[in-house]
Formats: structure tokens, sequence, C-alpha cells
């Protein structure tokens, strides 16, 4: 099923990535089959690490939550935003929610240290 989908949303946005299925494909293997579970790998490790024995287990579900709900209703969200407003609008909208994080990121770096 999950092939199907994925087929299907290849074909609905075949103008976007021209005839060539093999980038298409190549990236959603990259992207999805390799960066994804590398980075929620990482992250993993840095929040156990930060989190220290206290509120981990609690603090690790909140951000599988977070992440879940995301993976959800994102591109819900996105596809709406791309397909009222355009391409530009969307990437708009990525680069907010980057800055936004980047912004909460760099303000609390300093608390961002392994207890002791």
């Amino acid at each position: 099923m999950a092939l199907g989908l994925l087929l299907a949303f290849y074909l609905v946005t075949l103008p976007v990535w021209g005839a060539n299925p093999y980038i298409y494909f190549g990236a959603y293997l990259l992207c999805y089959g390799i960066a994804m579970p590398c980075l929620n790998i990482s992250l993993q490790t840095l929040l156990s690490q930060v989190l220290g024995s206290g509120r981990q287990g609690f603090m690790q579900g909140v951000n599988i939550a977070v992440g879940s709900f995301t993976r959800v209703f994102d591109p819900l969200i996105m596809s709406f935003v791309f397909t009222r407003y355009g391409l530009t609008e969307a990437w708009a909208v990525d680069i907010g929610v980057l800055s936004l994080f980047l912004l909460i990121w760099a303000s609390a770096y300093r608390r961002m240290m392994p207890p002791a």
C-alpha cells in the first residue's frame, strides 16, 4: 500500500520532478531510508545525554509524540499551502519554521549542557 501511495504521489507530481523516476525515488530513498533513521538515532542520543536520568523517559516520549504528530499533519498543511499559494510560499513556511527553531535553539544553547 505504501508503495502504491508513493507511486501515486510521483504520478501527481510528475511535472515538478520531470519524467525521470530515478531522481524522485533515489531522493526518496536517501531522505527517508537513510537520513531520517540516522537523524532520529542521533537526536535520541543527544536528548538522553542532555536530560540525564531524571525526566528522560517522559521527555523522550514527548519527543516521539511531537515527531509523530508532525509526520501526520505536516504533509496535510504543506500540501494545502502549496495548492493554495504556490511553491514560493511553501518554501517561505519551511524557512520560517526552521528560523524559529534556530532562534529557540540559540536562545537555549547554554542550558543544553549534559548533567555533571
